[in-house]
């Protein structure tokens, strides 16, 4: 009998989990897709789960995000430590392990008869966590696992160059992230140059985790060296609200072919490609709200190019849950060699002792960032770049050293060089350490750029320079957002004797 009791107990919680689970899918007007599996089945670390998943038979294993109703039928589930769980997991007739470190701000359901009948809820009070939860980082790597081979394209950009650019239709094709194959467009307006721009691109992922990508695409846009200075989006605020533009940038219109491995944390990847090569016009009637009569930036010279070849690589790392505010560091490397690939014009190759020599002109930049919580709401932030080159980059192919995203307080590029080196240290103290909602930070900028023949930078060089190092100090104050910081503002002074104040409003982290 007690048996019979325990089978109508669980034919009950059955149904009435169904039932709950299809008024969900009511409400949602059935806008998520629902995926079966039955095996066991992986989330991994970088994976952000948005569909209904529907486990039958197999034990479920979860380290990334989830945001929609999960249910496994007969089998077991383990919840790692760097697992998110915004949404309901119901589990029946098996068992639920939680790594510490996992955080649960959703439901976990649990129905057990290997313990009799057990029945659990577990969940996290979102309103009484909230504090301490506010600078946890929601997306795992976003930066890399979005448009690690096909960007993200903001929907909206406003820039010196381009004007508005208003990419109208940005999609992926890939039978709802099931299929192994992935087709992505993105089509744009840009309302400067009154053209348009975009990107397609085609991948093939391969084994379990599709860790490993083959991929080609074929493109049309904009291209700048200065994405590390500062987000897309915080430069488009620049340009509609102050009339300012910090991205140098120049026109590629070509194809590219390579693959790419990611291996959670590790990314790499590898690609060559062939483009046209062309200047933008500046837009000197860009609109702003304030500062309308502002100067604009002009462009680096450009010398128009048919067909450019290309070899480049990209490897970054970050550490286990990476978030500018919590102790951890990353690594990025960007390298690239690049030479004209058909005759007529000699302007990329090199002239070695009177000949002219088809060498690829090389260029490499280093980035590392350190952060270290000493303690609760106190964080010591470190940012390293190094510039390096074999010499005689062309002026849009420098390193720039001054304005945001380098030293502050100097003019935009005060100085450009085939090397860089950047030094930015910050403290933060968060509201978590002032029981507020304000954040305060004390930052130093240093670095240098000049030129040499030689690809590595030399100690011998470094002291003979070490007058021309520009360096400023600053502190700032602003208001914190659900991913750390939000709108703050910024006052540094160069150390050059001057007494020079710039006062900078900034949207995101300074680095």
């Amino acid at each position: 009998m007690k048996k019979y009791t325990h089978l109508l107990l669980t034919f009950m919680l059955l149904f009435s989990f169904g039932f709950a689970s299809n008024k969900d899918a009511e409400n949602q007007s059935l806008v998520r897709n629902e995926m079966k599996f039955y095996s066991d089945h992986i989330i991994d670390t970088t994976e952000v789960i948005n569909d209904r998943i529907r486990i039958i038979g197999g034990d479920l294993f979860v380290y990334g995000e989830t945001n929609n109703t999960i249910m496994v039928l007969g089998g077991d589930v383990t919840i790692g430590a760097t697992a998110i769980i915004n949404s309901e997991i119901v589990v029946m007739g098996g068992t639920v392990q939680i790594h510490e470190g996992a955080v649960v701000t959703g439901k976990i359901k649990e129905a057990n008869l290997n313990e009799g009948l057990v029945y659990r809820e577990i969940f996290t009070d979102s309103a009484q966590t909230k504090k301490h939860t506010i600078f946890e980082l929601k997306n795992k790597s976003e930066w890399l696992r979005k448009g690690w081979i096909h960007p993200n394209y903001n929907f909206f950009v406003y820039n010196r160059n381009e004007g508005a650019r208003l990419t109208f239709f940005n999609h992926d094709y890939d039978h709802g992230d099931r299929s192994p194959f992935r087709l992505s467009i993105s089509t744009a307006y840009r309302t400067a140059p009154n053209d348009f721009s975009g990107r397609i691109s085609f991948e093939k992922s391969f084994f379990k985790n599709r860790f490993f990508i083959l991929y080609a695409s074929a493109f049309k846009e904009a291209v700048s060296d200065d994405e590390y200075r500062l987000k897309e989006a915080e430069n488009t605020l620049a340009g509609f609200f102050a009339r300012q533009d910090f991205y140098d940038r120049w026109d590629e219109q070509g194809w590219e072919l390579g693959f790419a491995l990611d291996l959670n944390r590790l990314k790499v990847k590898v690609f060559t490609s062939d483009a046209q090569q062309d200047s933008i016009p500046v837009d000197y009637s860009m609109w702003s709200l304030s500062e309308k009569n502002r100067t604009l930036r002009s462009n680096p010279h450009v010398q128009y190019q048919s067909t450019v070849g290309s070899y480049k690589g990209t490897l970054a790392f970050q550490s286990e849950k990476y978030h500018p505010l919590k102790t951890g560091y990353s690594l990025l490397l960007q390298g690239e060699a690049y030479q004209k690939t058909d005759d007529g014009d000699n302007v990329y190759w090199l002239n070695k002792n009177g000949i002219n020599t088809s060498d690829l002109r090389k260029r490499l930049l280093i980035m590392t960032r350190l952060h270290w919580e000493f303690s609760p709401g106190l964080v010591l932030r470190n940012q390293m770049l190094l510039g390096l080159s074999n010499g005689r980059l062309h002026p849009f192919r420098k390193f720039g050293i001054g304005g945001i995203g380098s030293v502050s307080a100097y003019p935009y590029k005060t100085q450009i060089g085939d090397h860089m080196i950047q030094s930015n240290v910050e403290f933060i103290m968060t509201p978590n350490f002032t029981d507020g909602d304000l954040f305060f930070k004390l930052f130093y900028d240093t670095g240098i750029a000049f030129d040499s023949d030689a690809f590595f930078i030399q100690s011998d060089d470094l002291n003979k320079r070490s007058s021309s190092f520009i360096s400023s100090v600053g502190f700032g104050i602003g208001t914190e957002s659900d991913d750390g910081i939000g709108i703050g503002f910024n006052v540094a002074k160069p150390l050059d004797g001057s007494d020079y104040l710039e006062t900078t409003v900034r949207f995101n982290f300074n680095f």
